[in-house]
């Protein structure tokens, strides 16, 4: 066992301004809604460059309260990938809808438009694209292909080059896009979520079914808002995430090039294209990761799978899904880790793959 400090596989970044905000939300007396709730869905909206933004109690609540303002219900499919998480499944079983899993890209981790069986195109149906880890979906191909898509923000997003400003903007796609907000996301807060539209029509729905309160009774309708508290703590995650952003991919690049040689890791991230570094994971193929996972621990570094299966038959169903469970480990990335921590989880690696 290592003597040295443990490196976690993720932490919380606390500074001045959150320890404020929380002090100034619970002097005004507003705990639940609120200015900071209002002031957060602006600022989203702006950031993002959408006309609405709601923001709602949990991601779970934000996929949720999308797939019914798109017009999902009893009996309707929805397809999303066999790689993701299982709070994703659990949205579509809460309105009775059919979760349909299709496999994933093994280039970018995401739902593989070309796995989609050809007679679901085309059927108005739903489908949630993940950027999975930050990598961005293909979510032009899926909206080409006749889906009604929520794309999913919270690992990362797309981006758009502003020739003007010569600089990468925040690009969203899907006809919805959702977030999640929690202490080690992108946006961090103690919980809560947000979700995303240019159609003011879907807003209203949305609004309705957030705020049941003096409506007629109805099994959709349900208390959503998201607290004032922790509105008030994503403000100031949102006010630095550009600066998170920068310095997340300033440690993968770090990553990257303290392991590029080593011929025992068999995949590495893509990058040919701008991404979001929410994980750093990696495949290794020819390893037992749990194992890697323990010997790690033994170095005082502590790693993690970053999704865990939901699906029964995925070996057999899901070729692609089952190898990533399988061959996955996610090292740690955060914005206090520092590059010598970064070379101690590299040599730890390495020693741990031999």
């Amino acid at each position: 066992m290592s003597s040295s400090p443990i490196i976690p596989h993720n932490s919380v970044h606390v500074d001045s301004k959150h320890i404020e905000s929380v002090i100034d939300t619970v002097s005004s007396g507003y705990w639940a809604g609120g200015d900071r709730l209002l002031s957060l869905e602006q600022s989203l909206s702006h950031y993002f460059s959408v006309s609405c933004c709601v923001g709602v109690k949990s991601g779970y609540s934000a996929i949720k309260l999308s797939l019914i303002a798109l017009g999902a219900g009893p009996g309707s499919l929805v397809l999303l990938p066999a790689y993701s998480c299982v709070a994703l499944v659990n949205a579509i079983l809460a309105i009775n809808a059919v979760p349909i899993p299709i496999d994933c890209s093994l280039h970018d981790w995401n739902i593989d438009p070309y796995s989609i069986p050809s007679e679901l195109h085309h059927k108005n149906h739903f489908l949630i694209a993940v950027n999975t880890f930050g990598y961005p979906s293909n979510v032009d191909c899926l909206v080409k292909l006749g889906f009604r898509v929520i794309e999913d923000i919270t690992h990362g997003f797309s981006f758009t080059y502003n020739r003007k400003l010569k600089h990468y903007s925040p690009c969203l796609k899907g006809h919805i896009c959702i977030t999640s907000f929690y202490p080690t996301k992108l946006i961090s807060s103690a919980d809560g979520g947000a979700i995303f539209t240019n159609d003011s029509a879907v807003k209203s729905k949305i609004l309705e079914l957030r705020n049941y309160t003096d409506l007629m009774p109805s099994k959709y309708n349900s208390n959503e808002v998201l607290n004032n508290l922790s509105a008030a703590l994503a403000c100031v995650s949102l006010d630095r995430l550009d600066r998170d952003l920068r310095l997340r991919n300033h440690l993968s690049q770090q990553y990257l090039y303290s392991l590029k040689a080593n011929p025992q890791i068999n995949h590495y991230p893509p990058s040919d294209i701008p991404r979001v570094w929410y994980r750093f994971v990696l495949q290794l193929v020819h390893f037992d990761v749990d194992d890697i996972i323990n010997r790690l621990q033994e170095y005082g570094v502590l790693a993690a799978r970053p999704v865990e299966n939901w699906i029964d038959d995925v070996e057999y169903k899901y070729p692609n899904a089952h190898k990533l469970l399988q061959s996955s480990i996610s090292l740690p990335l955060y914005c206090g880790l520092t590059i010598p921590q970064i070379q101690r989880v590299c040599t730890s690696l390495i020693s741990s793959l031999k």
